[in-house]
Formats: structure tokens, sequence, C-alpha cells
């Protein structure tokens, strides 16, 4: 009746799946210059609105560069084929 509400609200970022495996396996993950692991391997949890840039990373081989588009389902794939 024309008060005031008062409304919290909790905004959780957008997170999506990194699904990410390489050739040969083994390779360092590093997201926006982050290591975040080794392949084959799932990331949950990757905030979206920040996650831009992945790189793969293997002795011997040249690295991986890929730029992160996220589809609407927030989920990509990745299979690199590591180059000597």
């Amino acid at each position: 009746r024309g008060g005031e509400v008062t409304i919290k609200a909790v905004l959780n970022p957008m997170t999506g799946k990194l699904i990410i495996l390489s050739q040969p396996e083994g390779a360092e993950i590093w997201i926006n210059g982050e290591v975040r692991g080794r392949t084959p391997t799932t990331i949950k949890g990757v905030d979206m609105s920040s996650a831009k840039k992945l790189e793969l990373r293997l002795k011997d081989h040249q690295p991986y560069v890929q730029d992160l588009v996220w589809p609407d389902n927030g989920q990509i794939q990745i299979d690199a084929k590591l180059k000597e």
C-alpha cells in the first residue's frame, strides 16, 4: 500500500563446464594465465564472464591456445592435438 519493501538478492556468477582432452595427454591447462590442472579432465564451475582464454602447455610441444566463446548451454569440449 505505497510502502517500501527491502529485498536482498544474492547473485551468483554464471558458471560453465570445460571438458578438455589432448593428444598427447598430460598437458597443463591454463585459463586466463592460471593453472587449472592437466589433461584429460573436466573443470566445472568456471566463471563464464571472466574465462576468456585457454592454453595447453606440454614440454617439447607448441602451446595450444583457444579463445573461449561460451554457448548458451555453458559447456565447451576441447580435443586438442598438440604439435611438436
